[in-house]
């Protein structure tokens, strides 16, 4: 059987054949590369994978991450995002365990991660790829210092798509192995290794999704790269006894692969529960366009785009939905030209590749492609336009034929070669920079935004994100702008409506902001609770309660509407009726200190008052420092006639 390496003429560079070279060299470049990232904050899609997610938690069972999506919601819940990765999420639960929500340490992890999954590619590109230890060498110095993997790194959720690289790379290394194990070897330790690449394949895919595209590049390793010869017989009706020898083993092991990806999709369809996750046009604008000519251009666009991130890392950002990427409507539109040329490009190579029998171009572009193709929307509507950590795996085939390229101008032209490691060294260089900056931006909500409207500042979500961030740290009026000016660029965005009304002062303002929330969203319960809020302070106590049942309709455990549903019975004379719904809040979250004070100052509302300085001096044991609980015990003890107790509280308070 012949390597695909084989086919270079050995150029073997004694010192980089050390293992501790590699190893020494990947944890520098990774280090000094991602340095300046380890001491970021949680942010953005961080707060809600970590933070807020149950399934890192103690009090939460093992196996309830391994029946929770990505976020920690039940995969049955209809809110799911459906995204299953139980993996990742039993590391963050690790990293929990050890230093809680502490973000250093979630870092560090990352950080180490992508060595691990460099020295890999190391191996995959000295292995498989090339019998040259230089070109390898070379291969994982740039994956190493890639810009493009700064989302995936720096960025703590990244970590899906490192966990999901190195286990494709893994499942990649042992079905090599087990291709080239010499038939002398026994059977088991054959049958052990190709085990193994399936098991590994399978963590790929529990990792992140997209991780089952390497049991494809396993299939067309063999059959378009090791067995090339058998298929171009086979084609050309050339089978000789030879041929028909080789036939049966690979068509048992196509099917072996075939059969595996068969299973793992049909268990993933079924994780869904027969529900597939729900996006809206601002996530995926393409996918929702009427026309199909519109749909297909836009399609295309975006896999240059996407290849442009590769080629040309200079201009990145953590969002490109909300019409970041205009869409190509017509056939008229000069992208349409970029993209031309890049489809000739990838066809040019391809070709070549087949022609001149270089398995080097060959799997370089399969590991750009393969792991791609899930996040096309050529098989399944995906909840994104660009997304940068996507780029992690398939950035190994960009490095590949990067190397490759200059590795052929040299030995065809070898007085170029200090030209081309000069070259080389200073696209490193650059790289290195490139990434250094770029990790800045991560290192808090603020400077994350602030790149955003700086890199693309007519993108409505990113001034969405800031507003958000603007708002929880009261700069009300700068949040109120940024939503107004998301809503100009997006005008139907649901959220950016229900959160400007909750800011705004002016009653019937703000009830118009929560109804054209809900025109755009019927099933935004929170805007629906907003309304009867709002409705309720209007005096409209009628409108008010058929908002809030509305709302937990469609959502039963969202306190805040349990709560304003209790307060509105509350004033319409229906006491006992409301304190059954504070009781449902109180019990949904017993550790919520501000949920626990709204239903002691409930109790004391409806005169309960010896079980509303119960519930107070509960929350002072769960919150000692929490403010109106202090003040509302104080008050319950001075209408109790307790006038000490009531002074004392108040001075605790004051």
């Amino acid at each position: 059987m012949r390597m695909a390496g084989e086919i270079l003429p050995s150029c073997l560079t004694p010192h980089l054949v050390s293992p501790l070279v590699w190893t020494v060299t990947a944890t520098l470049l990774c280090t000094v590369s991602y340095y300046n990232g380890l001491y970021g904050e949680l942010v953005h899609d961080d707060i809600f994978a970590i933070r807020d997610n149950s399934d890192l938690r103690p009090s939460t069972s093992w196996t309830q991450l391994w029946r929770d999506d990505f976020w920690g919601e039940p995969m049955s819940s209809p809110t799911s995002h459906k995204s299953y990765r139980p993996i990742t999420v039993l590391t963050f639960r690790l990293n929990y365990i050890l230093h809680e929500l502490e973000p250093f340490g979630y870092h560090v992890v990352n950080v180490g991660l992508h060595i691990v999954a460099t020295m890999l590619l190391g191996a995959v590109c000295r292995c498989v790829v090339w019998g040259c230890v230089e070109g390898a060498y070379l291969t994982m110095c740039l994956f190493a210092v890639h810009p493009v993997h700064t989302e995936a790194v720096t960025g703590i959720v990244g970590r899906a798509d490192v966990l999901a690289c190195i286990f494709f790379f893994l499942c990649l290394l042992l079905y090599w192995s087990y291709l080239t194990t010499p038939p002398s070897k026994p059977a088991w330790a054959r049958a052990l290794k190709l085990l193994g690449c399936l098991v590994t394949g399978a963590a790929a895919m529990l990792s992140k999704e997209h991780g089952v595209t390497v049991l494809g590049v396993c299939l067309a390793l063999d059959v378009g790269v090791v067995n090339r010869k058998l298929l171009v017989e086979l084609l050309t009706s050339k089978r000789t006894m030879s041929t028909s020898s080789k036939l049966r083993p690979l068509t048992v092991r196509c099917a072996i692969l075939t059969l595996t990806i068969g299973v793992l999709l049909v268990v993933r369809i079924w994780l869904l529960n027969g529900q597939l996750p729900v996006f809206g046009r601002q996530d995926n604008p393409a996918s929702f366009a009427d026309s199909v000519i519109t749909r297909a251009l836009s399609y295309s666009h975006l896999l240059y785009f996407n290849a442009k991130l590769l080629l040309y890392p200079a201009v990145l950002c953590y969002d490109y939905q909300m019409g970041s990427i205009p869409l190509v409507e017509s056939l008229t539109d000069p992208r349409n030209i970029t993209t031309v040329i890049f489809y000739i490009v990838i066809a040019c190579l391809f070709i070549s590749s087949c022609y001149r029998n270089d398995p080097v171009t060959l799997l370089g572009l399969l590991l750009i492609v393969v792991p791609f193709l899930p996040a096309s929307n050529l098989f399944i509507r995906v909840g994104f336009v660009v997304a940068e950590r996507i780029l992690y795996i398939p950035s190994a085939g960009y490095c590949v034929l990067v190397v490759h390229g200059a590795m052929a101008t040299v030995r065809r032209y070898p007085s170029l070669r200090p030209i081309t490691l000069l070259l080389l060294t200073m696209l490193l260089g650059a790289f290195i920079t490139r990434t250094i900056t770029r990790n800045s931006v991560w290192d808090n909500r603020e400077s994350l935004f602030r790149s955003g409207l700086h890199t693309i500042p007519h993108n409505a979500k990113i001034h969405f994100n800031y507003a958000n961030f603007l708002k929880d740290s009261g700069r009300t009026r700068e949040a109120i702008e940024h939503y107004e000016t998301a809503l100009q660029f997006w005008p139907e965005h649901a959220v950016s409506h229900n959160n400007l009304g909750t800011l705004l002062t002016h009653v019937t303002v703000a009830e118009a902001h929560f109804r054209a929330a809900i025109q755009h969203s019927p099933g935004h319960y929170r805007a629906l609770c907003n309304l009867g809020s709002n409705l309720h302070k209007q005096g409209r106590l009628e409108e008010a309660e058929t908002s809030f049942r509305r709302s937990l309709s469609l959502n039963a455990h969202y306190t805040d509407t349990l709560m304003g549903l209790a307060g509105l019975l509350a004033d319409s004379g229906r006491g006992q009726e409301g304190r059954g719904y504070m009781e449902q809040a109180a019990a949904i979250a017993p550790d919520n200190a501000d949920v626990m004070s709204n239903m002691a100052t409930y109790l004391w509302r409806i005169g309960s008052v010896n079980e509303a300085i119960e519930w107070f001096q509960g929350v002072l044991q769960l919150s000692p420092a929490h403010h109106p609980a202090m003040v509302g015990l104080a008050r319950a003890y001075r209408k109790q006639g307790n006038n000490k107790k009531a002074e004392n509280t108040f001075k605790r308070w004051s």
